[in-house]
């Protein structure tokens, strides 16, 4: 996997046939980065699941096929001592339909080219809410 950094900041481009989730976490496991703020990310998806929370939990949905990536957005926090990735998208398709919501799953098509900006100085963590069953950011 191509990766660059610049200051504070990872380039990361990720090969088709890897899930979102799953790449981003890796590399986080791998540099060590506890915080962080995916601050964009553009390419292809296939199959994506997105998601819609409605107050009790998500409505998902499966969009089959081959989607552009239009904005990828989220973090990188602790949870159970792992990195734990929340991220949102944007993605279209043949017919230019903009559809975003929590991405649940993803699987790079083509390919993923992202930033990722790391946190100095702080881990953020993710604990299990009662009220809303979320893992909840908490420091």
């Amino acid at each position: 996997m191509p990766a660059r950094r610049s200051g504070d900041t990872w380039f990361l481009a990720f090969e088709p046939g890897r899930q979102l989730h799953d790449a981003y976490r890796a590399f986080c496991k791998e540099q060590g980065i506890t915080a962080g703020v995916v601050t964009a990310g553009i390419g292809m998806v296939k199959d994506p699941v997105l998601g819609f929370y409605h107050g009790k939990g998500y409505d998902q949905q499966r969009f089959p096929g081959a989607y552009e990536l239009v904005s990828t957005q989220g973090n990188v926090a602790l949870l159970d001592g792992q990195p734990f990735t929340h991220l949102h998208v944007s993605i279209g398709g043949p017919d230019h339909v903009a559809r975003a919501g929590h991405l649940f799953e993803g699987e790079v098509h083509v390919a993923h080219e992202g930033a990722l900006r790391v946190l100095q100085g702080v881990d953020l963590v993710r604990r299990k809410d009662e009220a809303t069953q979320l893992a909840g950011l908490r420091w």
